[in-house]
């Protein structure tokens, strides 16, 4: 029986150990990311990632999250698939609806400035000029978006 129990308890201890050494590199609120986070993800890109692309990341995800979470996208999207999923799925789920409510639907492309588009670039048809700018103002109207939600969130880096 003492063994068992000296068992258990190292078990307990290692694994309190393990989460409680994590070094918290960033807290959004007072959410942490820890080192342990990040290298989870460099280790599914197989060491191909940048860590700090990594942290970064994590933390507009994190914001993108608290956001959602605040306009009710995680109650709205369980309604909506009606089956239970994993939360990491959930997330992903809600993240890319929230982007496409916030950063492409209010997108609109004029004729002249896809004229203006061809007109730089001879080699560009119709289309590919339009594809061009609905990408430069999605990477703008997100970029202004993760600006906005980080004033809204106390984030530190450590």
């Amino acid at each position: 029986m003492k063994k068992r129990f000296l068992f258990l308890a190292v078990i307990m201890f290692l694994f309190v150990a393990n989460i409680s050494f994590a070094k918290v590199l960033a807290t959004v609120d007072n959410e942490k990311i820890t080192d342990k986070m990040v290298n989870n993800y460099v280790e599914a890109f197989k060491g191909k990632a940048d860590k700090q692309v990594i942290l970064d990341t994590l933390i507009n995800r994190a914001v993108i999250i608290k956001e959602a979470k605040k306009e009710k996208y995680f109650e709205r999207i369980r309604k909506e698939i009606k089956q239970k999923v994993q939360p990491e799925v959930l997330a992903g789920i809600v993240i890319r609806e929230f982007l496409k409510d916030k950063v492409l639907k209010n997108i609109n492309i004029t004729d002249d400035e896809v004229k203006t588009v061809m007109a730089h670039n001879k080699k560009l048809d119709k289309k590919s000029a339009k594809n061009q700018l609905i990408m430069m103002k999605a990477q703008k109207n997100f970029q202004n978006l993760l600006d906005s939600l980080k004033k809204k969130h106390k984030i530190k880096i450590y």
